[in-house]
């Protein structure tokens, strides 16, 4: 009976949530067009070792990818806060599913470098940003009230979701149904969601025609440079955990096990944003964030020390549990910091940021491997988790100030930048 109350107490502000008028709906259709983002770093990588068997190019074109998305989603996001979703969306889905399906044809006829380069370029540039639309969504609907946090928590449990999918499904379909099926069905994907999403028309935020004001770039650059950089140093963490884990379970001989490690993360990031949505308040919410990631920090030093692949596994839910909340709180520290004008841009300027991390943190990863073993990929991650605190301590006093400033220190409040 306990255990049912306690349910119904962490699970019922999410019901409650989805239940809001057209709020499940676009956010099933956000999950189905996130699927591709978990898919396609590792469908590169799979379709280019297997059918040309370099992993060097493979490598290369994967993280182009990554760093076209991060660099130029941001603008696509610019967009649809000024012209509207639904007029952005299906153009993006368009180039991008296009350039996906010929970079697979390039791949099977042999296509040089340069092609695959340019292609793999195109399809990361036009990368739609689900992610930030939905949640630009979520703050549109619940602006002003405590259940933003629920509806953001939410949000960052459904990327955990699919983490955990994703790159399963690329490697099923990769190994077993053709090297590029796990690239074809990522396309697929996100043509059905992207539309999906675009097709709602009631919620989506109402868009912004008029040029951007200067005072409204001022605000804006408050927070996004800040959690912009916290949240580079975060994906050298999550960079580090998943390519240190594949090389620390592939050195003990069980590279089967690396999928179970990494779900272990994906798991206490699902409990912890879970829990720590339903108790999200307004008051200051940076201070909140330096302590998770000190939390994070102090949880994950004895990584590199550790010798089983059980302790990693312990280990990798229990600084899930630290990490989820602090991505929550700095999505939730940027949507009231920035006008909602340039709100969906500014989501995905500090999602950016993770990929960012991530695609620097592989290129660490891959040497340091090479060079000393998985231990080092794992002191890599601590160092990212470590330098996230730090920065995050050191602008504390200007994020604090601005949160201040612009009233928020109360659990409901009106959107400040409206």
């Amino acid at each position: 009976m306990a255990h049912a109350r306690y349910g119904r107490r962490v699970l019922g502000p999410y019901a409650t949530v989805l239940r809001l008028p057209g709020a499940l709906k676009f956010s099933v259709a956000g999950l189905i067009g996130r699927l591709p983002i978990s898919m396609l770093g590792l469908g590169i990588v799979l379709l280019v070792s297997i059918t040309q068997r370099s992993y060097s190019l493979a490598g290369l074109l994967a993280s182009l990818f990554t760093v076209s998305a991060a660099l130029v989603t941001p603008m696509s996001s610019r967009a649809a806060d000024r012209f509207g979703q639904i007029r952005v969306l299906p153009i993006l889905i368009a180039v991008h599913a296009l350039a996906l399906i010929s970079f697979v044809e390039l791949v099977n006829s042999g296509a040089g470098e340069f092609a695959l380069i340019a292609t793999a370029s195109l399809a990361g540039a036009s990368e739609p940003p689900v992610g930030s639309m939905v949640r630009a969504r979520w703050s549109a609907l619940l602006s002003g009230t405590s259940r933003l946090g629920v509806a953001f928590a939410l949000e960052s449990v459904i990327d955990e979701i699919v983490f955990i999918i994703g790159p399963v499904l690329a490697t099923v379909l990769a190994i077993n149904v053709s090297p590029g099926a796990a690239i074809l069905a990522s396309a697929a994907l996100a043509v059905i969601g992207g539309l999906w999403l675009a097709s709602q028309k009631r919620t989506q935020p109402q868009p912004s025609l008029i040029r951007v004001s200067r005072a409204d770039r001022e605000s804006m650059g408050v927070a996004v440079p800040i959690v912009g950089i916290i949240f580079v140093f975060l994906g050298v963490l999550f960079g580090a955990l998943e390519v240190g884990t594949v090389a620390f379970t592939t050195e003990r001989g069980a590279a089967w096990s690396s999928g179970i490690v990494l779900a272990s993360l994906s798991l206490g990031s699902m409990f912890g944003g879970l829990a720590f949505g339903t108790r999200i308040s307004g008051r200051n919410l940076p201070k909140q964030l330096v302590l998770l990631l000190v939390v994070s920090t102090v949880a994950l030093t004895p990584l590199p020390f550790l010798q089983s692949i059980p302790s990693v596994a312990i280990l990798g839910f229990i600084v899930g549990i630290a990490t989820a909340p602090a991505l929550i709180c700095g999505f939730t520290v940027v949507e009231n910091l920035v006008p909602t004008s340039r709100l969906t841009e500014s989501i995905t300027w500090t999602l950016a940021g993770i990929g960012i991390g991530v695609a620097i943190s592989a290129s660490l990863c891959g040497a340091a491997i090479d060079q000393w073993g998985a231990w080092a990929a794992f002191g890599i991650g601590v160092t990212g988790a470590a330098l996230a605190a730090v920065a995050s301590a050191l602008t504390l006093p200007r994020l604090s100030r601005a949160w201040h400033e612009r009233g928020l220190d109360v659990a409901d409040h009106p959107h400040p930048a409206t």
